[in-house]
């Protein structure tokens, strides 16, 4: 399923050489990535949702697991996942996908006030897409759907 996380640290270095062959700070070059989060605050539910996302692309659990793609667990599991790719990986934007506004909400309340106000704020002007939803965020941080 996709890149592992050790691969993209392979292909980072690869983009960093062509950076300084090219002239250009590496240190200047903002890493993204995109990634599905299964949470849930029920570790067996979200354990259930990374299984049946590994069974629909035919591949091993663990593998789900490890891929640049796809972000599950607990609260507490994902904001260590996310705070290793930013120390581990170097990637410094996210773009997140979510099944459904529950997860979202979640996410908004239990995950994202670890980290910084302003990735709340690009975050949470994503909203408004998923189904159609009007979303707002307080100044605590925290996703309303109304």
């Amino acid at each position: 399923m996709g890149f592992q996380v050790v691969d993209i640290r392979d292909r980072i270095n690869l983009l960093h050489e062509a950076a300084r062959a090219a002239g250009r700070d590496p240190g200047t070059i903002e890493l993204s990535t995109f990634s599905y989060i299964f949470l849930s605050k029920d570790k067996a539910e979200a354990d259930a949702m990374l299984a049946k996302t590994a069974a629909t692309y035919g591949v091993e659990p663990d593998r789900i697991r490890h891929a640049m793609m796809v972000i599950g667990g607990t609260p507490d599991e994902v904001k260590r996942e996310l705070q290793d790719r930013i120390e581990k990986v170097g990637i410094t934007y996210f773009s997140l996908g979510f099944p459904t506004a529950d997860a979202v909400r979640l996410f908004a309340r239990e995950v994202m006030p670890e980290f910084c106000w302003s990735a709340i704020v690009r975050a949470t002007q994503l909203l408004p897409l998923i189904n159609g939803s009007n979303y707002d965020v307080d100044h605590s941080g925290i996703a309303g759907l109304h």
